[in-house]
C-alpha cells in the first residue's frame, strides 16, 4: 500500500511538471491573446471577436471545440475528444503485472473518470473596457486547460487515463450570466468540479462573492393619458413615486446588515417637461452575502417601493430579471488549492473570517450545483475592480505573469484532485447534497 501511495505521488509530480512546462511554453501566445482581448473590448453578448480568437486558439492546439455552443458567443472545448475510447488499465511501474485503475482511483471507476471544467470570461464593461480583468480570466482558463490537457497526455503515455476536461467559454458575466444559460442547457452535465480565478488586488482562496438580484421597477401614473404639468389634479406622478421609492430604501439603510448593498439607475423618467411623467422605469439590484438574507432584503425593498407608489397614487410592477447566487467555495477543493498555493509561495488569508464583498458573479450559480472554487489573485495593483485604473493594470506584463502562475495553480489543483480518490468521492457526495437542497 505504501508503495502504491508513493507511486501515485510520483505520478502527480510528473504530471504537475508536464502541466507547468506546457503553460510556460505557451506564454508568448497567451500574452498575445490577452493583449488582443484588452485592445478590443466587447460588451456582453457581443463578444464575437473574443469567441473567435479563443476558439481558434484551442482548435489550433487540437482541442475539439463546439463554437456558438448554447449562446452565439459561447464555446465548449473538450479534451480528450472521446474518452470512451481510452483504456482504463494502468501498469504498476514497479511490477510487470497490470493493475486495474480501480485499484488506484476506486472512487471514480464505477461512475466514470473525473471531469473538470475551467471557465473563460471575456466580456468587457461599457466605456472602461476590461476593468474587471476578463482578458486575464480568459487567459487563465486557456492556460489552465492547456496544462491539464498536457497532463492527460503525459498520463496516457504511461497507459493511465487521468480524466476529462472541459474549457467553457461563458459570455456576458457582467449582465445576463452566460454560465447560467450554459448550465441550464445541460452543457455541464457530468462535470465533477469547476475552477476559475479572478484578478484582484490581493490573493484569496475563498473570496466573498455575494448574491445579487436584478429587478426592473415599472412605475405608472393612474391618470390615464399624459397630463399637462401646468394643472393640478389628475393621476399620480410616476417620477415622484420612483424618486420616493429610491429615497425610502436609502432611509432603510440603517436597518440593513453591513454586507447588504442596494444600487439603482433610472432607465426612463418622463418624455417632456410639460407632461407629468406617467411611466418611469428603474433598474435595481440588491446584494447580500447569504442567500437567506436576500429574501429578507427583498421584502424590505419591495415594501418600500409599493408604499412609495401608493403614496403618489401610482402603481408599480416589480419584474425579476436575474439572480446570481453567492459563491460556495467547496472545502475539499479549497484545501487542495491552498496546498499548491503555499508550495508556490502564495500567501493566502485564513479560510474563515469576515471579508468585504467583492461583487457578484454567475459562478455562484454554478457553485450551487457543481463543487467549485473561484479564488482571486493579486495582479500587482492597489486599485479596485471596475475602475479605469484596474483596466490599465489588467494590461500589464506583471498581471499576465501572475495570471500564468494562477493557471498553473488551477491545473495542479485539478490534477491532484483527479488522482485522489477520497477527494473525488467527497466532491460527488457534495454534488448530490447540492442537488437535494
Amino acid at each position: 500500500m505504501a508503495s502504491l501511495v508513493s507511486d501515485i505521488e510520483a505520478l502527480k509530480s510528473r504530471l504537475y511538471r508536464a502541466a507547468c512546462e506546457k503553460i510556460a511554453s505557451e506564454s508568448v501566445a497567451l500574452t498575445r491573446v490577452s493583449r488582443a482581448l484588452w485592445e478590443n473590448p466587447e460588451l456582453g453578448l457581443q463578444e464575437k471577436q473574443a469567441e473567435q480568437l479563443l476558439s481558434s486558439f484551442l482548435l489550433s492546439r487540437d482541442f475539439p471545440v463546439r463554437r456558438h455552443h448554447v449562446m452565439p458567443t459561447a464555446f465548449l472545448a473538450t479534451y480528450p475528444g472521446d474518452v470512451s475510447a481510452v483504456d482504463h488499465d494502468v501498469k504498476n511501474p514497479h511490477d510487470d503485472v497490470p493493475i486495474s485503475r480501480g485499484d488506484i482511483i476506486s472512487a471514480t471507476s464505477s461512475s466514470g473518470l473525473p471531469h473538470v471544467a475551467v471557465f473563460c470570461e471575456y466580456d468587457a464593461l461599457p466605456e472602461i473596457g476590461h476593468a474587471c480583468g476578463h482578458n486575464l480570466i480568459a487567459v487563465v482558463g486557456l492556460a489552465a486547460g492547456l496544462g491539464i490537457a498536457a497532463a492527460i497526455d503525459a498520463a496516457w503515455s504511461e497507459n493511465i487515463t487521468l480524466g476529462k476536461l472541459s474549457i467553457v467559454g461563458s459570455p456576458d458575466e457582467e449582465n445576463s450570466g452566460g454560465k447560467i444559460k450554459i448550465m441550464e442547457a445541460g452543457a455541464l452535465a457530468g462535470v465533477d468540479f469547476a475552477l476559475m480565478a479572478h484578478p484582484s488586488k490581493f490573493d484569496d482562496a475563498t473570496p466573498n462573492f455575494s448574491g445579487c438580484a436584478t429587478v426592473l421597477a415599472i412605475f405608472k401614473g393612474t391618470g390615464g393619458s399624459s397630463m399637462n404639468a401646468w394643472y393640478g389634479g389628475g393621476g399620480g406622478n410616476a417620477l415622484d413615486a420612483a424618486c420616493l421609492a429610491y429615497q425610502s430604501v436609502a432611509c432603510l439603510r440603517q436597518q440593513f446588515r453591513p454586507d447588504w448593498r442596494f444600487h439603482a439607475t433610472f432607465k426612463s423618467g418622463g418624455v417632456h417637461l410639460e407632461l407629468v411623467p406617467e411611466h418611469v422605469v428603474m433598474e435595481m439590484y440588491y446584494r447580500a452575502n447569504y442567500l437567506e438574507d436576500m429574501k429578507g432584503m427583498e421584502n424590505k425593498i419591495f415594501d418600500a417601493f409599493r408604499g412609495a407608489a401608493a403614496a403618489c397614487e401610482c402603481s408599480v410592477e416589480l419584474l425579476p430579471v436575474g439572480l446570481y447566487y453567492p459563491v460556495i467555495s467547496n472545502g475539499a477543493l479549497v484545501d487542495v488549492y491552498r496546498k499548491h498555493a503555499s508550495a508556490m509561495g502564495v500567501n493566502l488569508p485564513p479560510v474563515r473570517g469576515e471579508r468585504d464583498p467583492l461583487g457578484c458573479t454567475d459562478m455562484g450559480n454554478v457553485s450551487l450545483v457543481i463543487p467549485s472554487i473561484h479564488p482571486v489573485f493579486d495582479i500587482g495593483t492597489d486599485t479596485v475592480l471596475h475602475t479605469r485604473d484596474f483596466a490599465a493594470a489588467a494590461s500589464s506584463s506583471e498581471a499576465l505573469e501572475r495570471s500564468l502562475r494562477q493557471a498553473k495553480l488551477l491545473a495542479m489543483t485539478a490534477i491532484d484532485v483527479m488522482l485522489t480518490p477520497s477527494v473525488i468521492s467527497a466532491l460527488r457526495e457534495d454534488a448530490r447534497r447540492l442537488r437535494q437542497t
